[in-house]
């Protein structure tokens, strides 16, 4: 009689540690999915920066050449104090030109990664890959569908398009 009682107070205290490791896998199960998830968006954003930067250096190298043309007819046509004057009028406004268009690049590329709604929610943006459902992506951020149709203003059977971003609640 004590020895089923010895037993049946371990299996009480074994029960919870089983369910507590349960947990902490299922946990890191979601954890990985969202580093992934993470992980791709990232990789999406350093190939959109690195199209940026080329055709930025392209568009560099045009003004280089532009600038070594007009050198070339200053030097051929002699040094007139009025055409140094206009050649450097001419790279102030391409330089703030640039600077301006720069900047708006920038702080479009920084709002669009921004993780916050319109609502204040935090929580990540998705970008809708082919096959994907609104299902599947709550499943893989461990979100209910719901939550993510209302946090997007989205109809309830709405039909996703590639490149689509959603804002996935957290």
């Amino acid at each position: 009689m004590l020895r089923i009682f010895a037993i049946i107070l371990l299996l009480g205290l074994l029960m919870p540690l089983c369910g507590c490791t349960a947990m902490s896998l299922g946990q890191r199960s979601d954890e990985k999915a969202r580093m992934n998830a993470d992980m791709e968006r990232l990789k999406a954003d350093v190939a959109r920066l690195k199209e940026k930067i080329e055709v930025m250096s392209a568009s560099q190298q045009d003004l280089y050449t532009q600038m070594e043309a007009v050198k070339t007819a200053q030097r051929n046509g002699g040094k007139d104090a009025e055409i140094d004057m206009k050649i450097q009028t001419a790279n102030d406004r391409l330089r703030r030109d640039l600077e301006e268009r720069l900047s708006g690049k920038m702080a479009a590329i920084i709002k669009s990664q921004t993780s916050q709604s319109s609502r204040g929610q935090s929580g990540l943006e998705h970008t809708v890959k082919p096959g994907e459902t609104l299902s599947a992506i709550a499943t893989a951020y461990n979100v209910k569908v719901s939550r993510i149709v209302e946090a997007n203003g989205l109809k309830a059977d709405a039909i996703l398009k590639v490149g689509q971003k959603l804002f996935i609640p957290e």
